[in-house]
Parts: structure tokens; C-alpha cells; sequence
């Protein structure tokens, strides 16, 4: 589908959305606690929420459990997903025009930037550190604390201000990034995943000649995603930031440019024709398809890549962490989905019932169970059926293990036009995989990113 004309459908979908019937909020005092002081999760009973999903393993392994949901709260849930384009065109149309028929949305803190800004997500303070709004068993202490932190911003730039101020998300899935390859093909060209990304280039082109077939995938939109997975992974070993301290985008600096050839050179001599048009979902088909040799992307693939109701390449995956950089530094960037309530939504304690139902232990144990890797509780991804599953993925969890502790964090510099800036330097790769000088490509869109970041903040 093109473009403008997915754009036009966004929002036609967010107008019908905008005109769906409003369903009232409770009247009259509500009371979060019962008689014997434990949370009234019928406090809200009878109302609806509209719940919009991202077409993800977790929504996929959470739409069975709604109707517990339901039983437990006497609330009804209603919900939309779809794929990751356009639920997030359809998203900013829904926060845009404050529409009060969304409550809880999926988010990830990069693109909380943009919408905390603009007043359009609740800061979760006011529920999590009000002890009667919190079950006793809750233990918010369960979550990994950099992934929490991930999730708070104080609203100003710079790499600093991550982690400070309020809580506008709270985590249900965590991804970091590896080397997902072919093993087998590994073994038949005699070659071992490389340690350096100065070997990168020829590790794909042998493993595209054992296995006949392309040695590499990676996401190759003109959007954001493209830039966040494995790119902005060896691009931050490779000694590169993407603003400076003072504020100037960097990403036409020397060993930018450098390493943005280096990228796009394995991709040109090993990947697919039709790279521009590769999405993360094309990626993770395919590459379970058996048709490519190595997809550095997000590590909690391996649950599709490892399922034998989808995938032609069970037990002949290899999980190798991220090259290093010049410096020997190796680092892997850092996302987190989460759920978040629309600041114009008129239930807000109903969608906090709905948030602290569906991040408990129990309930993030059931989707993990059911193919949502990565946890993002400690006592999840420690559960005994959690390792059972991924132990046996060769070297999956000692990868994640070391990502999760020591190489991964968020590697972009938090500020409000965050998908704008994005979005233009996908465009730059895309530019210099067409052909284009990488310097004169990336000169042009650093130029035009420390505009939109100025442009931003006059506002």
C-alpha cells in the first residue's frame, strides 16, 4: 500500500474512532479499596476501554487472557491492532485530537518523547507511588530498574535527563539486540560469527555462498525502526552518537559516515534487492523461512525462529552478541514496549486496573509462556518454564544475559521531535544504498535534523 493512501485510511479510522459513542465514566465516589483493605478491582465495574495494540507477540498472547480480565473487574475491554506503520500513524492521530475513546495504548520510551511534550500521556505517579491504588503483591521492585528508567523522562534534551522524572510507561516487553545466524552454514563455510564489525561485510558474504541464498537481512524502511535495531546498535560500538553534547546532530561526523558504509555494503553485497521495502516482521518471515543467513536485530525473535508451527530453521540458529567497535566496546541499543494511558482518556482508574492487571507477575509470566520474550520482570525470565524454553536455544540466554547487564541502553538522545529525526536519517541509509555519496547523504541530513530539532523546540 502506498503511503499517502495508508495515511489517508489512518485517518479515516481515527476520525470513526474520534465519532465512536463515549462511554461514560463512573459517577460518583469511587472506592479503589474494600471493606477488609484489599484493591477493589470492581471499582470501575461496567465500563468499557478501548485498548489499541501493535501487531506483536504480546498482543497475540494476551487477547486470550482478556476475558479473565473482564471477570475479574466486570470491565469490558474492546481493542484494535494493527501492523506497526500504521498503528503508529493511527496513534498520533487518536493522541493528536485528544480522543477519548482511546485509554491504554503500547508505546516504547522513544516515542513517549514526542507525546509527553505535546500533553498527550498521563504521568503513572499519581497511581504507582499512591500505596491504595497498588495490590500488596504487586512488587514494583520485580522490574529490571534500567528498563523503568528507561520509561522516565523529565522532558528535557540530552542523554542526562533519561530516567529522571515521571513514569510514562510501564514495561511489558524488552528488546535488545544480537546476531541471529545460520549455524549450519557457519560450520559448512568454516566461518564464526564475527567479533568485530570490520568482519561483518565478510561474514555475510560467506554465509550467503554455503547456503546459497542471501547472507543478511536487516530492516530497510525509510522510517525510525531502521535506524533502531542492529544499525543504532553498531553504530554506538562504533564510537558514534547521534548529537553531541551542545546539541549538534553528528551522524555525518567521520567515523558516522565510516560505519554507515560499512553497514550498507554488507547489505548491498549480501541482502536482498528489495531492501528499502524490508520490515522487521519481512525480516523475521524470511529469515524463518531459511532464506537469509543472519539477521542482526531484536533478540526475542528466537521465539519465532525456534517454533516449529513457523519456522524452517529450528535448531540451526547460533546467538552471538554484537560486534565490537574499533574501541573493542561492544553495545547494543535498548527498546522497550509498554502500556501507557492517554492523558484525554475520561477512565483513568479503569485503565490503571487494566495496567496493573496486565504488568502483574502472573500475568507477564502467561504472555511470556506464550512467545513474548523478552520478560521484563527478573522473577519472569528467571522462572523455571521461562529457562526450560530458552535454554535451549543455543547461547540465547548467556547473549541476552550479557545485553541486558552490561551492553544495552538507550542510544538515542532523548528530545521531542524524536520520529521526524528518525525518520530523515532512515532516509539518508536509504540514499547512500541508492547510490549516493554517504558523506554528501548524511552532510544533508544532519543539516536538516538539527533544523527539525530547532524547529521543535521553538514551539
Amino acid at each position: 500500500m502506498k503511503k499517502p493512501l495508508a495515511i489517508l485510511i489512518c485517518l479515516l479510522i481515527g476520525f470513526v474512532a474520534s465519532c465512536r459513542k463515549e462511554e461514560p465514566a463512573a459517577s460518583g465516589p469511587v472506592q479503589i479499596r474494600t471493606a477488609r483493605g484489599e484493591l477493589n478491582w470492581q471499582a470501575c465495574k461496567g465500563q468499557v476501554l478501548y485498548i489499541s495494540l501493535n501487531k506483536h507477540p504480546f498482543t497475540e498472547s494476551l487477547l486470550p487472557e482478556l476475558a479473565a480480565f473482564e471477570r475479574l473487574t466486570g470491565i469490558k475491554v474492546d481493542y484494535g491492532i494493527l501492523g506497526e506503520e500504521e498503528y503508529f500513524e493511527k496513534l498520533i492521530v487518536s493522541l493528536s485530537t485528544k480522543s477519548k475513546t482511546l485509554d491504554v495504548f503500547m508505546t516504547g520510551p522513544q516515542l513517549n518523547w514526542g507525546y509527553v511534550d505535546s500533553g498527550w500521556v498521563e504521568p503513572l505517579n499519581t497511581f504507582l507511588d499512591d500505596p491504595a491504588c497498588v495490590p500488596d503483591d504487586y512488587a514494583v521492585d520485580d522490574f529490571y530498574p534500567s528498563l523503568l528508567a528507561a520509561n522516565r523522562w523529565n522532558r528535557k534534551f540530552g542523554k542526562a535527563n533519561l530516567g529522571q522524572g515521571s513514569l510514562w510507561a510501564i514495561p511489558i516487553q524488552v528488546e535488545t539486540y544480537i546476531l541471529a545466524y545460520r549455524k549450519d552454514w557457519a560450520e559448512k563455510a568454516g566461518a564464526r560469527p564475527p567479533r568485530t564489525y570490520d568482519e561483518f561485510p565478510g561474514f555475510a558474504r560467506k554465509l550467503g555462498q554455503a547456503g546459497g541464498a542471501y547472507g543478511i537481512i536487516s530492516r530497510g524502511l525509510g522510517t525510525w525502526p531502521t535506524i533502531n535495531t542492529g544499525f543504532l546498535t553498531g553504530y554506538a560500538s562504533y564510537g558514534c552518537v547521534d548529537f553531541d553534547e551542545s546539541g549538534k546532530c553528528r551522524i555525518n561526523a567521520p567515523r558516522a559516515v565510516e560505519f554507515s558504509r560499512l553497514w550498507i555494503k554488507a547489505i548491498k553485497e549480501s541482502g536482498p534487492p528489495d531492501w528499502p521495502n524490508t520490515t522487521w516482521y519481512d525480516g523475521k518471515q524470511k529469515f524463518c523461512a531459511g532464506t537469509f543467513g543472519m539477521y542482526p536485530d531484536c533478540d526475542f525473535f528466537a521465539a519465532s525462529y525456534e517454533n516449529p508451527a513457523g519456522s524452517s530453521v529450528v535448531g540451526k540458529v547460533g546467538y552471538a552478541p554484537p560486534p565490537a567497535g574499533p574501541d573493542g566496546i561492544v553495545k547494543s541499543n535498548l527498546w522497550s514496549w509498554g502500556l501507557a494511558v492517554n492523558a484525554a482518556s475520561p477512565r483513568k482508574l479503569a485503565s490503571w486496573l487494566f495496567m496493573l492487571w496486565a504488568t502483574s507477575r502472573e500475568q507477564l509470566l502467561s504472555t511470556a509462556l506464550h512467545g513474548n520474550m523478552n520478560p521484563t520482570r527478573r522473577s519472569v525470565w528467571e522462572h523455571p518454564e521461562v529457562r526450560r524454553i530458552t535454554d535451549r536455544w543455543a547461547g540465547y540466554r548467556e547473549v541476552v544475559d550479557e545485553n541486558i547487564t552490561e551492553n544495552a541502553a538507550i542510544q538515542w538522545t532523548p528530545q521531542r521531535a524524536f520520529i521526524a529525526t528518525g525518520d530523515r536519517w532512515a532516509l539518508a541509509l536509504q540514499e547512500i544504498w541508492g547510490g549516493k555519496d554517504a558523506q554528501k547523504a548524511l552532510d544533508e541530513a544532519a543539516s536538516d535534523i538539527d533544523r527539525l530539532v530547532a524547529d521543535a523546540y521553538k514551539k
